[in-house]
């Protein structure tokens, strides 16, 4: 699965950093995003702000690199777009 990261230029107050470089558990943000979803897709591609997705017909993950979600909320997520046969979620 393609998994595409959606680039968020902004800087976090008080921290004047982006959110993908602030560290939770000692890591920062985007190694822990790709950990994660590491078991679940095996490319990706990274846009900058405002740009636009590919057209592709493969299925696809796309997020903001300044969003945290977990193990748990991953799984689900993707059973539950399995479990309704519409693989258009992930795309």
């Amino acid at each position: 699965m393609l998994k595409i990261i959606l680039e968020s230029p902004r800087y976090l107050a008080p921290f004047n950093e982006r959110a993908r470089d602030l560290r939770i558990q000692n890591k920062p943000l985007w190694l822990h995003q790709r950990d994660l979803l590491a078991p679940h897709t095996d490319r990706e591609m990274e846009l900058p702000a405002n740009a636009r997705l590919p057209q592709t017909r493969e299925p696809c993950l796309v997020y903001r690199d300044n969003l945290y979600f977990d193990e748990e909320y991953i799984k689900i997520f993707l059973a539950d777009v399995r479990d309704t046969g519409r693989q258009d979620f992930l795309m």
